[in-house]
């Protein structure tokens, strides 16, 4: 995929790979391309665009004994890849602001260009389940993968017959095409770790509290407003709330942050008070037994992080460090540690804005393996990053996997599943075509 006229980058051909790294100078456009691919991703993910099926389709199929429609897999990734291509194309601008809450005249001359067979590549297996099964108005759906082809089942229940009574029929077909479009493709999900993921980490509270006091404010100087019509008082109450909602909670379109910071907060505030922890997660037990020494623990009355060291190969110390007290380090691994250990999924993308950051020379040639093992479980990576020693650790690893012919993983680490793009400055980019012919 190329991407045309975007900042410092004035011109950048992409090629799908397991792991993508961007080297450089600062201000050379590394933080602009991991942006736009974020954004890009995202709303490809989103599949907002995508409407397979019509009422029409359907409709016949409701109303025989069988009520089964069988659909061939290769129609519905074509369909996908075509409304995908046509629809990134087409909002590339709005992507772009919406990413990173700038004026539009920043990207009259934007462009990007992609191919079906590279949509294909970052979805991967849009298919990627045996069988599905939901409700809606009234109707079960049954999704099964078959072969080459989706047998989807439909099976009526006595509240479809009630429904339909009181709502047009033709309407529940349109709700139930729209719901089989959005559950018939399963993709990925795509997490941004941005650079000021450490303040982000420490803050979280204080900009949510600042937001909290902020709406406080502003729904007191309402309430005590000289309008004495109280239909207007509380129309304008109504009014605040839905102008200002950004200010309880950090959603992509209000919030001020570009939306890798935005959806950065939002990842935090949705964390749950607990670590589950049901299936220990061996990349996540390497960063706290080998880097930070130690584990994150959440306090489920008021969500505060803090850490606590490990001494011994299994023990941790009683004492809770406040987070706000702890080392640099430990901050900045502490979403993706969280992430690890309960969300990360096979095909998902992981992109990590110096994921070096605040880590002593041992600890950057340490992460090379967790990057390693990230992309060796399945999760596609991109990073940008200024560590010679982490991008020379890569490039042993690259040559160890090549030297030993006993290691037969699939997925291992190798110059063919790695994309390097060295940043020179002045609009350049070079893309390296092997991981051991770098530039920092």
């Amino acid at each position: 995929m190329i991407i045309k006229n975007l900042g410092n980058v004035k011109s950048i051909d992409i090629h799908v790979k397991d792991l993508l790294i961007f080297t450089g100078k600062n201000n050379t456009g590394k933080t602009y391309t991991s942006y736009i691919l974020y954004g890009i991703l995202s709303e490809l993910f989103g599949a907002r665009f995508f409407n397979y099926f019509s009422h029409t389709e359907i409709e016949p199929h409701l109303q025989n004994s069988l009520n089964i429609l069988l659909v061939s897999k290769d129609s519905i990734r074509k369909k996908f890849n075509n409304d995908a291509k046509k629809f990134l194309e087409e909002n590339l601008k709005k992507i772009a602001v919406r990413n990173f809450k700038v004026s539009e005249n920043n990207f009259k001359n934007l462009s990007f260009t992609i191919s079906d067979s590279e949509i294909s590549e970052l979805t991967g297996d849009i298919f990627n389940y045996e069988i599905k099964r939901y409700s809606i108005s009234g109707i079960v759906i049954t999704i099964q993968n078959v072969g080459e082809k989706l047998k989807i089942s439909f099976e009526p229940t006595d509240s479809f017959q009630y429904l339909s009574k009181d709502i047009e029929i033709e309407d529940i077909y349109k709700i139930l095409a729209q719901e089989l479009s959005k559950n018939v493709i399963s993709l990925p999900k795509v997490f941004y770790f941005p650079a000021e993921r450490t303040g982000i980490n420490v803050f979280k509270n204080e900009l949510n509290e600042s937001r909290l006091k902020t709406y406080d404010t502003l729904l007191n100087t309402v309430q005590f407003t000289n309008l004495t019509n109280q239909k207007k008082k509380a129309a304008l109450k109504y009014d605040l709330l839905k102008k200002n909602i950004e200010l309880l909670m950090e959603t992509t379109d209000n919030s001020s942050y570009p939306k890798p910071i935005s959806d950065y907060i939002n990842y935090l505030n949705n964390m749950k008070n607990r670590y589950e922890q049901k299936n220990v997660n061996n990349i996540a037990s390497y960063i706290r037994d080998e880097i930070i020494m130690g584990k994150y623990e959440i306090d489920e009355k008021d969500n505060s992080v803090s850490f606590r060291q490990k001494f011994g190969k299994n023990r941790y110390r009683k004492e809770r460090i406040p987070f706000h007290v702890v080392s640099s380090s430990i901050k900045s691994l502490y979403g993706l540690d969280y992430y690890l250990e309960n969300s990360s999924k096979e095909g998902d993308y992981l992109i990590i804005d110096e994921p070096e950051l605040s880590l002593h020379p041992e600890n950057q040639v340490k992460l090379a393996k967790v990057i390693t093992d990230i992309v060796e479980s399945k999760i596609k990576l991109i990073t940008s990053t200024h560590s010679d020693l982490f991008v020379r650790e890569l490039t042993n690893i690259v040559i160890e996997n090549k030297l030993n012919s006993k290691n037969n993983k699939k997925n291992k680490l190798s110059d063919k599943n790695i994309g390097i793009y060295n940043f020179v400055g002045n609009n350049d980019i070079n893309e390296l075509e092997k991981i051991s012919i770098k530039s920092v």
